[in-house]
């Protein structure tokens, strides 16, 4: 298994600057196995509800992939979403990633972000 938290309290400007180190560290020391047999298809993305509104969690559920977490940042970054937490979990070939995440004004995202960012996640999973 393998997790990290180097996400935890990023701002979107940060993560700017980080895509290029992560890409490389998921390319080339990243938990994925050569020959594996990796799909891209069928993400699932769940938003729960928590009970305080402090902000929106993203629950992404998927196989794991070269540059997987770093397609994924450029989503995030592409719609102007801040990042306040990540749980990042690899369990052999599927990711279980959850992302506490808001709006620029740091309010919970609406259904049209939602659905803004499922899509744009979805686009660039699929352009990798």
């Amino acid at each position: 298994m393998y997790s990290t938290n180097w996400m935890q309290g990023i701002s979107s400007s940060a993560l700017k600057w980080r895509l290029p180190r992560v890409n490389y560290a998921l390319r080339y020391k990243g938990p994925c196995r050569a020959g594996s047999a990796i799909s891209r298809r069928n993400p699932a993305f769940t938003f729960p509800k928590i009970p305080d509104r402090a902000g929106t969690v993203l629950h992404l559920d998927c196989n794991d992939q070269p540059g997987l977490l770093s397609s994924v940042a450029a989503a995030i970054f592409k719609q102007g979403i801040q990042v306040h937490n990540a749980r990042i979990a690899t369990f052999g070939e599927r990711v279980e990633d959850t992302f506490l995440i808001s709006d620029s004004r740091h309010k919970p995202l609406s259904d049209e972000a939602r659905e803004a960012l499922s899509q744009s996640i979805t686009e660039h999973l699929e352009t990798e």
